[in-house]
């Protein structure tokens, strides 16, 4: 690198922990995490947000938004210790890994590493409650084979396959059991909706439905096997 580089490119100097609170609290205004340069009318990217908190308006971060720039910094910090472990890990877990264990950041790509965290944090910290609640449940399968059922469900994951063009669904009963279907169309996830459906399938701890209609709170929609 060039001296004229060096002068060039923007180098900082803010405390690690800052710069956790300040990410956190522009997902939370943001809501989401919005790229550098993909900002449009008056949403800005969450990396711009940080930099105008840390540099001219501290006071927007939040007594909250340090204590969840705490959690999230710990949440990665286990990409250390999948590192101590001899585990594999990706380029970019790599680069969090290199980055989040710094007193202080001094790069604009450190920078917006960080900015993207906690979004990051917050899908992968439901994906795991997700699939926690899925691998423990004990409800037991639902109905025998053949039966049509129906049943009241949560929603908790909906994949769209490009190879089938369908819906892959999970979502579990008040009583804990877990159901999956397929359909051209599917209900948001999170989303408490009753269905009715053949029971085809009892496999490892989950009921497979076909010919599934989903009832939604307003109107009803057809999903196949």
């Amino acid at each position: 690198m060039t001296d004229r580089d060096r002068q060039t490119k923007p180098q900082f100097q803010f405390p690690m922990d800052d710069v956790f609170a300040a990410a956190a609290m522009a997902q939370r205004i943001q809501g989401r995490y919005v790229k550098a340069g993909y900002g449009y009318g008056d949403v800005q990217a969450n990396r711009d947000l940080m930099m105008a908190s840390l540099t001219t308006a501290p006071q927007e971060i939040t007594d909250a938004d340090r204590e969840r720039g705490v959690e999230v910094r710990k949440y990665f910090r286990r990409i250390l210790f999948k590192m101590l472990s001899g585990a594999h890990i990706s380029a970019f877990e790599k680069t969090i890994a290199d980055i989040i264990d710094n007193e202080t950041i001094k790069t604009s790509m450190e920078f917006g590493v960080i900015a993207a965290l906690p979004s990051i944090c917050e899908t992968s910290t439901a994906r795991d409650t997700v699939e926690s609640r899925i691998n423990f449940a004990r409800g037991g399968y639902v109905g025998i084979i053949g039966d049509r059922v129906e049943i009241a469900v949560e929603v908790l994951r909906s994949v769209y396959s490009q190879q089938w063009c369908c819906y892959f669904v999970v979502g579990i009963t008040q009583d804990d059991q877990v159901i999956r279907w397929s359909g051209t169309r599917a209900p948001e996830v999170g989303a408490r909706v009753t269905i009715r459906g053949t029971v085809k399938i009892h496999d490892d701890n989950k009921t497979k439905l076909g010919r599934v209609k989903v009832t939604t709170a307003d109107t009803p929609e057809e999903a196949t096997a």
